[in-house]
């Protein structure tokens, strides 16, 4: 079996290992200097079965796992990935390509400090509902590193955005675009582009100039253009 690939866009190492009370792996950046670092996407692709916020008796009212996502790879693997700094970027149903942006790590659940937990199960072949898929989870779970390529964190993938009814302004930063001042261009009603990922609640563009081959970049605010 081909292994997936690092949830991470660069090297990291353990900060708690997998065993059966544990459940998963604790991961950090090697260099968490950058923010960038602490990233985290799809090991694969695959389809986002939970994405939410856990609510409990934890520090900042967060369940054990915080904000949390649970995604259904194509070969028939679970990857929940938690302690997200905020919501996971895709929603439950959505559709996610290896390498997507899908959240951050964070500090929210029951941790002590900042850190990635990522458990993977193997489901294929067995059998689950609603209300039963987390004990069926539990059951079949495996150590993280037997399935994830952790030195496998090259790559990015696009994904298509598309404008709405109306003209859209572009920023060159996230600043900007939240508060809607300083537009550096505009994307016509309908005009379809690249999206590299969300970044601080707004989406990366590269846009065409003008019917060119020439390329800008900036960030836009209209969340139902990704596609």
């Amino acid at each position: 079996m081909k292994k997936l690939r690092s949830p991470f866009g660069c090297a990291s190492r353990v900060t708690s290992g997998y065993s059966e009370s544990h459940g998963g792996e604790d991961r950090v950046p090697v260099d968490k200097t950058p923010e960038s670092n602490w990233d985290v996407y799809a090991v694969s692709d695959a389809r986002v079965y939970i994405s939410k916020k856990q609510k409990g008796d934890y520090p900042g009212g967060y369940g054990a796992y915080g904000n949390y996502i649970v995604y259904i790879c194509d070969d028939g693997f679970w990857v929940l990935c938690a302690h997200l700094a905020e919501l996971p970027f895709v929603k439950a149903g959505s559709r996610v390509s290896a390498g997507e942006l899908v959240g951050v790590a964070g500090a929210t659940g029951n941790v002590t400090g900042r850190h990635l937990h990522i458990e993977v199960s193997d489901m294929r072949g067995v059998e689950y509902d609603g209300a039963s898929w987390y004990n069926r989870f539990k059951e079949h779970r495996v150590k993280p590193g037997d399935c994830i390529d952790f030195g496998d964190y090259g790559g990015f993938t696009f994904k298509r955005w598309q404008n709405g009814s109306t003209r859209e302004r572009v920023y060159s930063t996230t600043a900007d675009c939240k508060a809607r001042r300083n537009p550096i261009g505009y994307l016509a009603p309908r005009e379809a582009c690249d999206c590299c990922g969300v970044f601080d609640g707004v989406y990366l563009v590269v846009y065409t100039v003008d019917g060119t081959d020439a390329k800008k970049c900036g960030f836009v605010s209209y969340s139902g253009g990704v596609r």
